[in-house]
């Protein structure tokens, strides 16, 4: 047995096919879980085998590293500003929670006193609610923000539905050439057989010659021992190049796929994100499209107008109204104001638990946002430490990389 291994060392120039079960396990995972729908909070980039890269490919593949960790860090700097803002509400609430009985009382009952007359102007407009309740009071909590959101929410998902079409080119792209490498290392298996198999029968044809030729002193078979050893060894060249040619093949595919590995594992965070954001301001208004948003928008506004002209009715809402605020800021509350489209959480403790757990819901999701992009950005790091480790030739090129990236991020 050793003496087979060694001849195929001799043979083949030692090529061993180590990232084949590598690639085994990663197709196997493929297959087992191309029916799933793809997880927003789950993508994880797959290994990229750098090993066989060009210069001009490493360089790319650094430069893409970068592009991530800046991509990754400028979603973290959304997500903190909009973190802040909900942890400045869950603030208010402490406080409110927190404030002294008598003055906690005089609050729950302005805020019901403020509820009780802007049902009361709904009752004197005499006119049907176009939007509910709820839907009303959080396009008035979000007023300001709506217009630009709205657009943002247009480009988001018109960027999301091309990130989603390039994710499911790419990995059809990348299923097609993992077949391709699959096949041909699958080639070379064959002719790893099939060449030691000719071997063994050549070697035992030269002996058959060798000791007939000794034990029977036949030299008229010498010319037909010469053909025999000239087809052999065209035999053998024959052999030698068609290994040789399906090794450079799976070569340059395995190049291909793992280029194509590290643009899809690009665009796969750029869709996590997408999805993470889309998630997010969805259920931040409680909607499923931009459209659903403008239609209640549009809606909120003829409401608002509405609510307005039975505001001027009843004047004292608004000094209920001032009252209330005048009390909240006692408190000291960072946006006393938001609480007027939220009076029932000042007196209804049932609705106070819903408004703190909408708070918590979103400030998890933006955890989940943050924690998502710091990893990516670790993984990048980790990435180009190991591309230098592996390649420390190019070592001076990444670091030029990296010095470019950092300008750019001052």
């Amino acid at each position: 047995m050793k003496l087979l291994d060694s001849m195929e060392k001799l043979f083949f120039g030692g090529y061993v096919d180590e990232s084949y079960d590598e690639y085994e396990e990663e197709e196997r995972e493929l297959y087992e879980n191309k029916e799933k729908p793809f997880d927003a909070a789950a993508g994880k980039p797959q290994k990229v085998h750098i090993g066989s890269f060009s210069r001009d490919d490493l360089r790319d593949y650094i430069r893409g590293q970068c592009e991530i960790m800046e991509d990754a860090g400028r979603h973290v700097e959304n997500a903190m500003e909009e973190y802040s803002i909900v942890t400045e509400r869950f603030s208010d609430i402490e406080l409110f929670e927190s404030a002294p009985d008598n003055l906690k009382q005089e609050i729950s009952d302005a805020a019901e006193s403020v509820d009780n007359l802007a049902v009361d102007r709904r009752i004197l407009k005499n006119s049907e609610s176009k939007l509910s309740n709820n839907a009303y009071n959080r396009m008035e909590m979000y007023e300001r923000d709506i217009v630009g959101d709205f657009k943002f929410i247009q480009q988001q998902e018109t960027y999301y539905e091309t990130v989603r079409r390039d994710l499911s080119m790419l990995e059809g792209e990348r299923m097609g050439l993992r077949m391709e490498v699959r096949g041909l290392r699958k080639k070379l298996r064959n002719i790893r057989k099939a060449s030691m198999l000719v071997l063994i029968c050549l070697v035992l044809v030269y002996s058959i010659f060798t000791v007939a030729m000794v034990a029977l002193d036949d030299e008229e078979n010498m010319f037909l021992f010469f053909i025999v050893t000239f087809l052999g060894a065209v035999m053998a060249l024959g052999i030698f190049a068609l290994l040789k040619n399906t090794q450079r093949r799976a070569a340059a595919t395995e190049v291909k796929l793992n280029k194509t590995t590290a643009v899809l594992n690009k665009i796969k965070i750029k869709y996590v994100n997408a999805a993470n954001v889309l998630s997010y301001v969805y259920d931040k208004y409680k909607i499923k499209s931009s459209y659903e948003l403008g239609r209640k928008y549009e809606l909120y506004l003829e409401m608002k107008d509405e609510r307005q002209r039975a505001l001027r009715i009843t004047s004292s809402l608004n000094d209920a109204q001032n009252h209330l605020l005048e009390l909240l800021g006692r408190l000291g509350m960072q946006d006393a104001n938001i609480w007027l489209s939220q009076t029932k959480g000042l007196y209804n403790r049932s609705e106070m638990v819903e408004i703190r757990h909408e708070l918590t819901v979103r400030r998890q999701k933006l955890r989940t946002q943050i924690e998502y992009n710091e990893t990516r950005i670790e993984d990048a790091k980790d990435n180009i430490r190991r591309a230098t480790k592996i390649r420390p030739e190019f070592t001076d090129e990444v670091v030029e990389i990296l010095d470019e990236y950092e300008k750019r991020s001052m």
